[in-house]
Order: C-alpha cells, then sequence, then structure tokens
C-alpha cells in the first residue's frame, strides 16, 4: 500500500511538473508562440514542422492543441491550416518518451534534477524579476518532472516484488489498449501514460508489446483534450476535435495491423533494449500516421464540414424574427436590444483589461486578474451589432443607428489594444504597472457611473484622460521610446473609445 500511495505522490507530483513547465514557457512567451504558429502554418508541411517544434519546446501537445483551437476559434489560422499542426504535434510529443527514457532510465535521476531544482529555487526567491522568475520556474518544473519520474520508478521496482505477470497474459490487446485511453483521458496527459509504461516496463511489471498497446491507446486517449477544448458553440474547433480522433484512430488502427513486424523492427534497432525500442516505436507509429493521413487532408476537411454544419447562432433577445410592419413595437424591441448591447459592450471593455465583474459591487475584487475570451466576446458583439443594424434600417431609426455606430466604433478601438494591454499587464516594468493600475481603477470607476447614468438617467459620467509624462519617463529611463510609442497609443485609443460611449443618449428604462 505504502509504495502504491508512493506511486500515485510519483504520479501527481509529474502531471504537476508538466503543467508548471507548460505555465513557465508561456509566461517567457505566449504572445510570441502564438506569432511564431500564426506565421509559419500557412501551408500543410509548415504546420506539420510548427506542431512538432512548439510540442517537443512546450512538452505538452495538449497545448499545442489547445493554442491551435484559439487561433482556428479566432479565426486567425484556417481550419485547413489546422490539420497540419495537429499531425506535427503528434510526432513532438514522442519527444517527451525520449527524454523520460534517456535521463529517466539511462541517467542517474537525481544528477540531473538536483542542480536544476537547486538553481531554480534560489534564483526564483531571490530575484524579483518577472522574466527570469520564470526562466527559474522552468528549471524548477523540469527537475521536478524527473523527482516524480524517480518516485515512479523506484515504487513501480518494490510492486514489482508483489506481482506476477502470469496473471496478465490472459487479457486480451484489447484491455491494454482500452486502458491507455482510459488513463490518458482521466489524467489529461499522454505524456504521462507513456512515462506509467516505460516504468511498468522497466519493472518487468508489463511485457514490451503490452507497454506499446497502452502507448496506441494513449495516443487515441489524448484526443479528449481537443475535444474538451473544443466545448461551446464554435463549428471550427469542433471541426479540429474531429480530425484529430479521426487521425489519431486510424494511426491507431494502422499500427495494431502492423504491430507484430513493427514491434519487431523496433526492438532489432534498439539491440533488444526495451526502453529505447518502445521510444522509437513511439515516434515511427506517429511519423507512419502522418504519411498515410497527409494524401487525404481535403478529404478530411470536407468531410468534418459535412459532419459538424455551421449552427445558427442567435445573438438578439428582443428582435429575433420581429415583424417591421410594426415600427413602434420595433422601436421598443430595438431599445432594449440596444441596452443589451451597451451593457455587453461594457463588459467587454473591462474584461480587456482582466477586471472581474464582481468588481462592480466590491473594489477588492479589483486586485483579481480574469482571463476572458476576449476574441469570442468581440465576435459575438459584432454579430449582435449586425443584427441591430439591419433591424435599424428597415424601421428607419437614425438614433439608434448614431448611438450603435459610436459604441461599435469605441469596441473596435478595444479590440485593436486589447494585445497591447496582454502584453502591459506581464511586463515587470513598474512605470506600466503604475499606468495600469491607475488605469483599471479609472476604468472600474468610469464603469459604475456610466451604467447608473445610462440605466436611470442620473449625472453624466466624465472619463478624466489619463496624461502621461512620457518625456520625463523616457529621460529617467523608466520606460524605451519603443514602449513609449506603443503606451500613446494605447492611451489615445481608451481615450476616444470612452469619449464615443459618453456620448450616446441614455435611457431611463431599467437594462
Amino acid at each position: 500500500m505504502y509504495q502504491f500511495l508512493n506511486f500515485i505522490g510519483g504520479l501527481g507530483l509529474f502531471l504537476f511538473a508538466l503543467s508548471l513547465l507548460e505555465s513557465s514557457i508561456k509566461n517567457l512567451g505566449l504572445k510570441k508562440l502564438k506569432d511564431f504558429v500564426k506565421k509559419h502554418t500557412t501551408n500543410i508541411y509548415g504546420g506539420i514542422v510548427v506542431g512538432f517544434i512548439v510540442t517537443a519546446v512546450i512538452q505538452s501537445s495538449s497545448a499545442t492543441t489547445i493554442i491551435v483551437l484559439a487561433l482556428v476559434g479566432a479565426g486567425i489560422m484556417p481550419l485547413k491550416n489546422s490539420i497540419g499542426v495537429i499531425l506535427g504535434a503528434n510526432i513532438g510529443t514522442t519527444v517527451t518518451a525520449w527524454i523520460v527514457t534517456i535521463l529517466g532510465f539511462k541517467v542517474k535521476i537525481m544528477l540531473v534534477a538536483n542542480p536544476l531544482l537547486a538553481i531554480g529555487a534560489l534564483g526564483y526567491l531571490l530575484i524579483d524579476n518577472k522574466k527570469y522568475k520564470n526562466i527559474f520556474l522552468f528549471f524548477i518544473s523540469f527537475a521536478l518532472v524527473f523527482i516524480g519520474l524517480e518516485f515512479m520508478k523506484e515504487s513501480m521496482k518494490e510492486i514489482a516484488h508483489h506481482i506476477n505477470l502470469a496473471d496478465f497474459r490472459n487479457y486480451n490487446m484489447l484491455f491494454y489498449l482500452l486502458l491507455g485511453i482510459i488513463i490518458t483521458a482521466v489524467i489529461q496527459s499522454s505524456s504521462a501514460t507513456t512515462a506509467i509504461a516505460l516504468t511498468a516496463t522497466a519493472s518487468g511489471i508489463i511485457d514490451y508489446k503490452t507497454a506499446l498497446l497502452i502507448i496506441i491507446g494513449a495516443n487515441i486517449g489524448t484526443t479528449v483534450t481537443a475535444w474538451l477544448g473544443s466545448i461551446g458553440r464554435d463549428s471550427n474547433k469542433k471541426r479540429v476535435a474531429f480530425i484529430h480522433t479521426v487521425f489519431n484512430l486510424t494511426t491507431g488502427v494502422i499500427v495494431l495491423l502492423l504491430l507484430n513486424p513493427l514491434s519487431r523492427f523496433t526492438l532489432y534497432l534498439a539491440k533488444n533494449d526495451y526502453l529505447i525500442a518502445i521510444s522509437l516505436f513511439h515516434t515511427i507509429f506517429n511519423i507512419l500516421g502522418v504519411m498515410a493521413i497527409l494524401p487525404f487532408v481535403n478529404f478530411l476537411e470536407k468531410l468534418s464540414r459535412k459532419i459538424i454544419k455551421d449552427k445558427p447562432v442567435i445573438v438578439t433577445k428582443y428582435i429575433t424574427n420581429i415583424d417591421t410592419s410594426m415600427p413602434e413595437i420595433v422601436n421598443e424591441a430595438l431599445n432594449k436590444e440596444l441596452k443589451r448591447f451597451v451593457k455587453k459592450s461594457l463588459k467587454f471593455y473591462l474584461h480587456t483589461f482582466k477586471i472581474s465583474s464582481k468588481a462592480f459591487k466590491d473594489e477588492k475584487y479589483l486586485n483579481l486578474y480574469i482571463d476572458y475570451d476576449i476574441n469570442e466576446e468581440y465576435r459575438y458583439l459584432k454579430k449582435l451589432s449586425s443584427e441591430i443594424e439591419k433591424v435599424a434600417l428597415e424601421v428607419n431609426n437614425d438614433e439608434i443607428l448614431k448611438t450603435l455606430y459610436n459604441i461599435t466604433i469605441s469596441n473596435k478601438q478595444i479590440k485593436d489594444i486589447s494585445h497591447n494591454i496582454d502584453e502591459f499587464l506581464l511586463d515587470d516594468n513598474e512605470y506600466l504597472k503604475e499606468y495600469i493600475t491607475q488605469l483599471r481603477l479609472k476604468l472600474l470607476n468610469f464603469a459604475k457611473n456610466f451604467y447608473e447614468w445610462y440605466k436611470n438617467g442620473d449625472e453624466k459620467p466624465v472619463f478624466k484622460p489619463i496624461t502621461l509624462n512620457i518625456a520625463f519617463a523616457i529621460k529617467n529611463e523608466k520606460i524605451s521610446p519603443y514602449i513609449s510609442i506603443t503606451l500613446l497609443n494605447v492611451n489615445y485609443y481608451i481615450n476616444t473609445a470612452l469619449e464615443n460611449l459618453i456620448n450616446i443618449p441614455n435611457t431611463k428604462n431599467n437594462i
């Protein structure tokens, strides 16, 4: 029981370390990573290379899949281009198996882990710079991966003494295949499942072929992440998950049919070293899968569109299928719909600055920084704006149209600087920190006052523009000239966006 708990603890540490490793790399340059993916995935082959590189670097095919889903969902990456990245990610994930095999079993783990952990922990505690903290966090997480693996390996050796391998020989191939699928689906990491298979093989608990079946199952089980990431209204995200599933299932079937000759071939290449052979098998079968699926990429894209159709998204509440032959009723409905649009736009501004809606009631929540899907919110607002505009044009409601245009311009201006805000929030520069802190507080107060004015017709809110002494900041080396230009641009967009908002007429009706 004690050794089993050691194994579970080691697995938990391994999973936690992988998650920490992924987070540290993201924090070091998530935007750059997304820009890299977007820039180099203009064709299927470029996508494969990018998928391989990104997954090999961040050690998580699931993370690569999530990035792809985000880019496809945002309309930045076409569906066809995403297929290449998914294919490459499947090959890239095999790098983890090689790292685990070579460093985890061929080298004394603690000789690698202890120095990394010491450097990482000391650096993280002693240095305040956010960028360097993420580098030291990377060292810590990398060390913890191998410490977790060491716990698993050592506990497996003890468990092996109490397990008779003959007891498992009656189970058929399907059992171990399903075991790999289930473990990966539950723990959300094919890398961890591969590590379990490697440690169990090294300890003699399972044989070579059983480990291969578990790894094939893990390859199929990792598609669960894509489906979880595709939850929502976006059909293209579901298509990415569908294509990912078809690819991994197809690869699994092909490899199962070739299991005996392929397992013998990899064992021969590995000179009868089972652990090397498992990693080699993992790499070869993913490459074979990519080669097999490449000629059918266009067919896969068409099939996904045929099976997963675009569902009509109803964004309106009061003007859906309204009869425009009765202007009085239509105008009343338009006013209500416009109120929804104003309210949602206001939330969009706050969410761009990662301000929680709870901050409306209690300012202490302003200290929270919440990540929202700004692209999804903006797309929703654009659709809602378009629907209101159609109806307003039919009944010639110029007042609604004028208000709508003002808010739409404001929304676009805020959206255009959202990536700059993300960069500012991650930056350690004290001047930028102070600027963002002041701006978030001013924006929250403005939003509260604006909401009351728009709803009840109270005193019209005023947004006092934030004045920046850029020349002073540059002279005193508080910011670089490059940052100063971005800062001026951001400040201008915010000020003009909120001025546009203030110019709309209010209503005394409840929202």
